[in-house]
Protein backbone atom coordinates (compact mmCIF):
# COMPACT_ATOMS: atom_id res chain seq x y z
CA UNK A 1 0.00 0.00 0.00
CA UNK A 2 0.95 3.54 -0.74
CA UNK A 3 -0.40 6.91 -0.61
CA UNK A 4 0.44 10.21 -2.47
CA UNK A 5 0.52 13.54 -0.26
CA UNK A 6 0.53 16.72 -2.82
CA UNK A 7 1.85 19.46 0.48
CA UNK A 8 1.34 23.38 -0.50
CA UNK A 9 1.58 24.11 3.22
CA UNK A 10 4.50 26.70 2.15
CA UNK A 11 3.39 27.98 -1.17
CA UNK A 12 0.53 28.23 -3.28
CA UNK A 13 -0.70 27.16 -6.52
CA UNK A 14 0.79 23.82 -6.43
CA UNK A 15 -2.08 21.46 -8.03
CA UNK A 16 -2.49 17.29 -8.71
CA UNK A 17 -2.59 17.15 -11.93
CA UNK A 18 -3.57 14.21 -14.45
CA UNK A 19 -1.93 14.98 -17.92
CA UNK A 20 -4.32 15.06 -20.98
CA UNK A 21 -4.64 11.41 -22.03
CA UNK A 22 -2.96 10.09 -18.80
CA UNK A 23 -4.39 7.55 -16.37
CA UNK A 24 -4.16 7.61 -12.55
CA UNK A 25 -4.92 4.74 -10.30
CA UNK A 26 -4.52 4.32 -6.67
CA UNK A 27 -3.58 0.90 -6.77
CA UNK A 28 -4.36 0.25 -2.86
CA UNK A 29 -3.13 3.45 -1.85
CA UNK A 30 -4.84 7.08 -0.95
CA UNK A 31 -4.65 10.31 -2.47
CA UNK A 32 -4.15 13.55 0.21
CA UNK A 33 -3.81 17.05 -1.21
CA UNK A 34 -2.91 19.65 1.71
CA UNK A 35 -3.48 23.48 1.99
CA UNK A 36 -6.14 25.98 2.18
CA UNK A 37 -6.95 27.07 -1.06
CA UNK A 38 -4.71 25.38 -2.66
CA UNK A 39 -4.09 21.36 -3.16
CA UNK A 40 -6.07 21.00 -5.92
CA UNK A 41 -6.79 18.02 -8.09
CA UNK A 42 -7.13 18.35 -11.88
CA UNK A 43 -8.00 16.00 -14.33
CA UNK A 44 -7.48 17.46 -17.56
CA UNK A 45 -9.51 16.03 -20.87
CA UNK A 46 -9.55 12.92 -22.26
CA UNK A 47 -7.54 11.95 -18.97
CA UNK A 48 -8.88 9.25 -15.92
CA UNK A 49 -8.24 9.64 -12.46
CA UNK A 50 -9.38 6.76 -10.25
CA UNK A 51 -9.75 6.52 -6.48
CA UNK A 52 -10.92 3.35 -4.87
CA UNK A 53 -9.68 2.73 -1.68
CA UNK A 54 -9.20 3.80 1.82
CA UNK A 55 -10.20 7.51 2.32
CA UNK A 56 -8.61 10.21 0.71
CA UNK A 57 -8.71 13.80 1.27
CA UNK A 58 -8.75 16.83 -1.59
CA UNK A 59 -7.76 20.20 0.36
CA UNK A 60 -8.27 22.03 -2.46
CA UNK A 61 -10.24 22.75 -5.81
CA UNK A 62 -11.74 19.90 -8.36
CA UNK A 63 -11.72 20.72 -11.99
CA UNK A 64 -13.00 17.40 -14.23
CA UNK A 65 -12.53 18.09 -17.28
CA UNK A 66 -11.64 14.25 -18.23
CA UNK A 67 -13.01 11.24 -16.08
CA UNK A 68 -13.13 11.04 -12.41
CA UNK A 69 -13.74 7.73 -10.48
CA UNK A 70 -14.86 7.33 -7.42
CA UNK A 71 -14.91 3.90 -5.44
CA UNK A 72 -13.70 4.92 -2.21
CA UNK A 73 -14.41 7.44 0.14
CA UNK A 74 -13.17 11.33 -0.14
CA UNK A 75 -13.07 14.32 1.48
CA UNK A 76 -13.61 17.72 -0.68
CA UNK A 77 -12.39 20.93 1.57
CA UNK A 78 -12.18 22.88 -1.88
CA UNK A 79 -14.63 26.37 -2.39
CA UNK A 80 -15.42 24.70 -6.09
CA UNK A 81 -15.80 21.16 -7.60
CA UNK A 82 -16.04 21.45 -11.41
CA UNK A 83 -17.49 18.45 -13.36
CA UNK A 84 -17.62 19.46 -17.04
CA UNK A 85 -16.04 16.22 -17.62
CA UNK A 86 -17.20 12.84 -15.90
CA UNK A 87 -17.37 12.38 -12.43
CA UNK A 88 -18.68 8.76 -11.53
CA UNK A 89 -18.73 6.83 -8.19
CA UNK A 90 -19.64 3.12 -7.39
CA UNK A 91 -18.41 2.91 -3.76
CA UNK A 92 -17.71 5.25 -0.92
CA UNK A 93 -18.85 8.26 0.92
CA UNK A 94 -18.32 11.68 -0.53
CA UNK A 95 -18.04 14.24 2.15
CA UNK A 96 -18.03 17.94 1.75
CA UNK A 97 -16.21 19.81 4.63
CA UNK A 98 -16.71 23.47 3.72
CA UNK A 99 -18.58 25.90 1.76
CA UNK A 100 -18.35 24.15 -2.11
CA UNK A 101 -20.00 25.14 -5.00
CA UNK A 102 -20.85 21.51 -7.09
CA UNK A 103 -21.26 22.97 -11.51
CA UNK A 104 -19.82 22.34 -14.36
CA UNK A 105 -22.61 20.68 -16.18
CA UNK A 106 -21.36 17.56 -16.69
CA UNK A 107 -21.90 14.17 -15.87
CA UNK A 108 -21.67 14.83 -11.85
CA UNK A 109 -22.61 11.47 -9.83
CA UNK A 110 -21.31 10.62 -6.25
CA UNK A 111 -22.14 7.68 -4.03
CA UNK A 112 -23.32 8.69 -0.51
CA UNK A 113 -23.31 12.48 -0.91
CA UNK A 114 -22.55 14.31 2.98
CA UNK A 115 -21.67 17.21 4.33
CA UNK A 116 -19.74 18.07 7.58
CA UNK A 117 -18.28 21.15 9.35
CA UNK A 118 -20.08 24.31 9.03
CA UNK A 119 -20.34 25.22 5.40
CA UNK A 120 -22.97 25.47 2.81
CA UNK A 121 -22.59 22.86 -0.36
CA UNK A 122 -24.57 24.75 -3.26
CA UNK A 123 -25.60 22.26 -6.05
CA UNK A 124 -25.40 23.95 -9.36
CA UNK A 125 -25.81 21.58 -11.83
CA UNK A 126 -27.01 18.30 -12.14
CA UNK A 127 -26.22 15.50 -10.05
CA UNK A 128 -26.73 12.23 -8.55
CA UNK A 129 -26.49 9.54 -6.39
CA UNK A 130 -26.28 5.89 -6.22
CA UNK A 131 -27.09 6.12 -2.31
CA UNK A 132 -28.34 8.42 -0.07
CA UNK A 133 -27.69 12.25 1.04
CA UNK A 134 -26.76 13.43 4.73
CA UNK A 135 -26.43 16.70 5.59
CA UNK A 136 -24.43 17.56 8.61
CA UNK A 137 -25.16 19.44 11.80
CA UNK A 138 -24.39 23.02 11.06
CA UNK A 139 -24.59 22.49 7.15
CA UNK A 140 -26.66 23.92 4.75
CA UNK A 141 -27.49 22.48 1.35
CA UNK A 142 -28.80 24.56 -1.20
CA UNK A 143 -30.31 22.41 -4.35
CA UNK A 144 -30.41 24.40 -7.12
CA UNK A 145 -30.00 22.02 -9.65
CA UNK A 146 -32.41 18.72 -10.13
CA UNK A 147 -30.75 15.95 -8.05
CA UNK A 148 -31.61 12.32 -8.38
CA UNK A 149 -30.81 10.59 -4.96
CA UNK A 150 -30.84 6.67 -6.17
CA UNK A 151 -30.77 5.38 -2.72
CA UNK A 152 -33.95 6.70 -1.10
CA UNK A 153 -32.82 8.76 1.54
CA UNK A 154 -32.00 12.59 1.63
CA UNK A 155 -31.39 13.06 5.56
CA UNK A 156 -30.23 15.58 8.20
CA UNK A 157 -28.65 15.51 11.55
CA UNK A 158 -30.05 17.58 14.04
CA UNK A 159 -29.66 21.49 12.47
CA UNK A 160 -29.16 20.39 9.30
CA UNK A 161 -30.58 22.63 6.24
CA UNK A 162 -31.58 21.46 2.91
CA UNK A 163 -32.96 24.63 0.94
CA UNK A 164 -32.47 26.19 -2.70
CA UNK A 165 -32.44 29.89 -3.23
CA UNK A 166 -32.57 30.21 -7.28
CA UNK A 167 -33.75 28.00 -10.47
CA UNK A 168 -36.66 25.67 -10.57
CA UNK A 169 -34.91 22.59 -9.72
CA UNK A 170 -36.96 18.63 -9.04
CA UNK A 171 -35.30 16.55 -6.35
CA UNK A 172 -36.13 13.03 -7.31
CA UNK A 173 -35.82 10.40 -4.78
CA UNK A 174 -36.06 6.82 -5.21
CA UNK A 175 -36.28 4.00 -2.80
CA UNK A 176 -37.09 3.66 0.63
CA UNK A 177 -35.75 6.35 3.37
CA UNK A 178 -36.41 9.41 5.18
CA UNK A 179 -36.22 12.93 4.55
CA UNK A 180 -35.05 14.80 7.35
CA UNK A 181 -34.96 14.07 11.05
CA UNK A 182 -36.99 13.14 13.87
CA UNK A 183 -37.06 16.50 16.03
CA UNK A 184 -34.87 18.12 13.57
CA UNK A 185 -34.65 22.09 13.63
CA UNK A 186 -33.04 22.97 10.50
CA UNK A 187 -35.55 23.99 7.60
CA UNK A 188 -36.06 21.41 4.46
CA UNK A 189 -37.72 23.18 1.48
CA UNK A 190 -37.67 21.89 -1.94
CA UNK A 191 -38.99 23.65 -4.87
CA UNK A 192 -39.73 20.29 -6.71
CA UNK A 193 -40.38 16.92 -4.93
CA UNK A 194 -40.51 13.28 -6.97
CA UNK A 195 -40.68 10.36 -5.01
CA UNK A 196 -40.80 6.77 -6.70
CA UNK A 197 -39.92 3.01 -6.65
CA UNK A 198 -42.64 0.64 -6.82
CA UNK A 199 -43.29 -0.83 -3.36
CA UNK A 200 -40.85 1.38 -1.93
CA UNK A 201 -41.71 4.17 0.87
CA UNK A 202 -40.33 7.75 1.54
CA UNK A 203 -41.29 8.35 5.52
CA UNK A 204 -41.34 12.33 6.60
CA UNK A 205 -39.10 12.92 9.92
CA UNK A 206 -39.61 16.29 9.95
CA UNK A 207 -42.03 19.57 8.57
CA UNK A 208 -41.10 20.36 4.62
CA UNK A 209 -41.91 22.52 2.61
CA UNK A 210 -42.66 22.00 -1.17
CA UNK A 211 -42.45 25.20 -2.66
CA UNK A 212 -44.18 24.39 -6.13
CA UNK A 213 -45.32 20.87 -7.03
CA UNK A 214 -45.29 17.38 -4.77
CA UNK A 215 -44.93 13.90 -7.10
CA UNK A 216 -45.67 10.80 -5.92
CA UNK A 217 -44.60 7.83 -8.58
CA UNK A 218 -46.26 4.47 -9.54
CA UNK A 219 -46.95 2.04 -6.59
CA UNK A 220 -44.74 4.26 -3.92
CA UNK A 221 -45.93 5.50 -0.46
CA UNK A 222 -45.78 8.47 0.63
CA UNK A 223 -45.72 9.05 4.38
CA UNK A 224 -45.89 11.60 6.29
CA UNK A 225 -45.98 10.92 9.79
CA UNK A 226 -46.90 13.18 12.49
CA UNK A 227 -45.58 16.20 10.48
CA UNK A 228 -47.34 19.27 8.78
CA UNK A 229 -45.82 19.61 5.35
CA UNK A 230 -46.97 22.81 3.10
CA UNK A 231 -46.88 22.69 -0.45
CA UNK A 232 -47.18 25.67 -2.31
CA UNK A 233 -46.08 29.01 -2.09
CA UNK A 234 -47.87 32.63 -1.79
CA UNK A 235 -45.47 33.75 -4.16
CA UNK A 236 -45.31 30.63 -6.92
CA UNK A 237 -47.25 31.21 -10.12
CA UNK A 238 -49.29 27.79 -10.23
CA UNK A 239 -47.53 26.68 -7.06
CA UNK A 240 -49.42 24.08 -5.05
CA UNK A 241 -49.26 20.97 -7.20
CA UNK A 242 -49.97 17.08 -6.95
CA UNK A 243 -49.70 14.69 -8.66
CA UNK A 244 -50.06 10.89 -7.36
CA UNK A 245 -49.33 7.78 -10.05
CA UNK A 246 -51.10 4.97 -10.50
CA UNK A 247 -51.05 2.91 -7.45
CA UNK A 248 -49.64 5.65 -5.26
CA UNK A 249 -50.62 6.25 -1.75
CA UNK A 250 -49.61 8.61 1.05
CA UNK A 251 -50.55 7.88 5.20
CA UNK A 252 -50.98 10.82 7.57
CA UNK A 253 -51.05 9.84 11.49
CA UNK A 254 -51.50 13.42 12.51
CA UNK A 255 -50.62 16.96 11.39
CA UNK A 256 -52.00 18.90 8.80
CA UNK A 257 -51.17 19.42 5.42
CA UNK A 258 -51.07 23.33 4.18
CA UNK A 259 -51.69 23.84 0.24
CA UNK A 260 -50.74 27.45 -0.90
CA UNK A 261 -50.81 29.25 -4.27
CA UNK A 262 -50.74 32.17 -6.29
CA UNK A 263 -52.21 33.45 -9.12
CA UNK A 264 -53.09 30.17 -12.02
CA UNK A 265 -54.80 27.28 -9.81
CA UNK A 266 -52.84 24.22 -8.20
CA UNK A 267 -53.81 21.49 -10.46
CA UNK A 268 -54.26 18.03 -8.58
CA UNK A 269 -53.79 14.69 -10.80
CA UNK A 270 -54.71 10.81 -10.13
CA UNK A 271 -55.30 8.05 -10.00
CA UNK A 272 -53.46 7.34 -7.08
CA UNK A 273 -55.22 8.52 -3.85
CA UNK A 274 -53.73 11.60 -1.17
CA UNK A 275 -54.58 10.66 2.34
CA UNK A 276 -54.26 13.44 4.98
CA UNK A 277 -54.73 13.95 8.32
CA UNK A 278 -55.88 17.47 8.40
CA UNK A 279 -56.12 19.28 5.03
CA UNK A 280 -56.20 22.61 4.86
CA UNK A 281 -56.59 24.83 1.47
CA UNK A 282 -54.60 28.54 1.86
CA UNK A 283 -53.57 30.96 4.68
CA UNK A 284 -55.63 33.95 4.09
CA UNK A 285 -54.49 34.48 0.46
CA UNK A 286 -56.19 34.61 -2.42
CA UNK A 287 -55.86 30.74 -4.37
CA UNK A 288 -57.61 28.14 -5.91
CA UNK A 289 -57.14 24.15 -6.46
CA UNK A 290 -58.17 22.73 -9.37
CA UNK A 291 -59.06 19.29 -8.46
CA UNK A 292 -61.78 18.74 -11.51
CA UNK A 293 -59.61 18.89 -14.30
CA UNK A 294 -57.57 15.53 -13.67
CA UNK A 295 -59.52 14.10 -10.36
CA UNK A 296 -57.55 12.96 -7.59
CA UNK A 297 -59.13 10.91 -5.13
CA UNK A 298 -59.25 12.44 -1.31
CA UNK A 299 -59.21 10.80 1.73
CA UNK A 300 -58.99 13.63 4.69
CA UNK A 301 -58.82 11.78 8.00
CA UNK A 302 -59.75 14.46 10.36
CA UNK A 303 -60.38 18.01 9.14
CA UNK A 304 -60.68 19.50 5.80
CA UNK A 305 -60.56 23.36 5.36
CA UNK A 306 -60.95 25.66 2.92
CA UNK A 307 -59.41 28.97 4.40
CA UNK A 308 -60.46 32.76 3.61
CA UNK A 309 -59.73 33.89 0.65
CA UNK A 310 -59.22 30.13 -1.33
CA UNK A 311 -61.26 28.36 -3.86
CA UNK A 312 -61.70 24.72 -3.85
CA UNK A 313 -62.62 23.54 -6.93
CA UNK A 314 -63.95 19.73 -6.43
CA UNK A 315 -63.76 16.80 -8.40
CA UNK A 316 -67.02 15.20 -10.44
CA UNK A 317 -65.99 12.01 -10.12
CA UNK A 318 -63.04 11.20 -7.58
CA UNK A 319 -63.67 9.92 -4.25
CA UNK A 320 -63.92 12.19 -1.52
CA UNK A 321 -63.91 11.30 2.22
CA UNK A 322 -63.48 13.51 5.00
CA UNK A 323 -63.34 11.41 8.50
CA UNK A 324 -63.57 14.73 11.26
CA UNK A 325 -65.21 18.55 10.37
CA UNK A 326 -65.99 20.26 6.90
CA UNK A 327 -64.91 23.81 7.82
CA UNK A 328 -65.32 26.34 4.47
CA UNK A 329 -64.55 29.87 5.37
CA UNK A 330 -67.32 32.34 4.50
CA UNK A 331 -64.98 34.04 2.45
CA UNK A 332 -63.85 30.93 1.26
CA UNK A 333 -65.36 29.31 -2.35
CA UNK A 334 -65.59 25.87 -2.27
CA UNK A 335 -67.29 24.04 -5.95
CA UNK A 336 -68.96 21.42 -6.01
CA UNK A 337 -69.54 20.37 -9.25
CA UNK A 338 -70.66 16.83 -9.69
CA UNK A 339 -69.00 15.60 -6.66
CA UNK A 340 -70.47 13.36 -3.98
CA UNK A 341 -68.70 14.31 -0.16
CA UNK A 342 -69.06 11.27 2.10
CA UNK A 343 -68.38 12.36 5.76
CA UNK A 344 -67.46 9.18 7.23
CA UNK A 345 -66.25 9.91 11.10
CA UNK A 346 -66.65 7.14 13.51
CA UNK A 347 -65.74 8.89 16.80
CA UNK A 348 -65.99 12.54 18.14
CA UNK A 349 -68.50 15.27 17.64
CA UNK A 350 -67.96 16.25 14.15
CA UNK A 351 -69.48 19.83 12.96
CA UNK A 352 -70.02 20.80 8.93
CA UNK A 353 -69.45 24.83 8.52
CA UNK A 354 -70.75 25.84 4.66
CA UNK A 355 -69.90 28.85 4.45
CA UNK A 356 -72.78 29.95 2.80
CA UNK A 357 -71.25 26.97 -0.66
CA UNK A 358 -73.73 24.38 -1.23
CA UNK A 359 -72.77 20.45 -1.57
CA UNK A 360 -73.51 18.67 -4.81
CA UNK A 361 -73.90 15.53 -3.38
CA UNK A 362 -73.91 14.88 0.54
CA UNK A 363 -73.60 11.44 2.09
CA UNK A 364 -73.29 10.62 6.12
CA UNK A 365 -72.53 7.61 6.13
CA UNK A 366 -69.43 5.80 8.55
CA UNK A 367 -71.18 2.53 8.01
CA UNK A 368 -73.03 1.83 10.96
CA UNK A 369 -71.23 4.02 14.02
CA UNK A 370 -73.52 5.80 16.19
CA UNK A 371 -72.45 9.55 15.74
CA UNK A 372 -73.89 12.38 15.54
CA UNK A 373 -72.65 15.67 13.12
CA UNK A 374 -73.79 19.39 13.86
CA UNK A 375 -74.34 21.75 11.78
CA UNK A 376 -72.96 24.78 12.22
CA UNK A 377 -74.58 27.06 10.06
CA UNK A 378 -76.97 27.04 6.63
CA UNK A 379 -76.52 23.75 4.62
CA UNK A 380 -77.43 23.61 0.78
CA UNK A 381 -77.28 20.66 -1.07
CA UNK A 382 -78.41 20.91 -4.60
CA UNK A 383 -78.36 17.35 -5.64
CA UNK A 384 -78.53 13.72 -3.06
CA UNK A 385 -78.63 14.17 0.72
CA UNK A 386 -77.85 10.67 2.27
CA UNK A 387 -77.91 10.16 6.30
CA UNK A 388 -76.96 6.86 7.04
CA UNK A 389 -80.06 5.17 9.73
CA UNK A 390 -77.28 5.50 12.74
CA UNK A 391 -76.21 8.90 12.34
CA UNK A 392 -77.83 12.44 13.32
CA UNK A 393 -77.65 15.50 11.54
CA UNK A 394 -78.22 17.91 13.99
Amino acid sequence: NWYLVVSTANTSGFEFHVWTGDTFDTSGGTVTTQGAGTGDLHVDTSAVATIDTGTSVIAGDVDVDGTLNLGASVNFGGATFVSAGTTAATAGTHTFTTTTAISGGGTINFYDLATSGTGTLTLSSAASTDSDVSVGSGTTFKINANLDVNGGQLATVTTGIVTYDSGTPTVTITGTGDIGVTSGSGEVKFYNLTTNGASGTTTLKQNITVANALSVGTSHAFAMGTTSPTIGSNTISDSGDITMASGATSTHTSGTVTILGYSNAADWTGPGTFTAYNLTIGNGSAMTVDNETSDLPLDVNNTFTTSAGATFQASSTAAFNVGGNWSNSATAVFTPNSSTVVMDATTGTPTITSGGDAFNNLSIDNSGTVITWTIQDALDVNGNLLIDTSNTLD
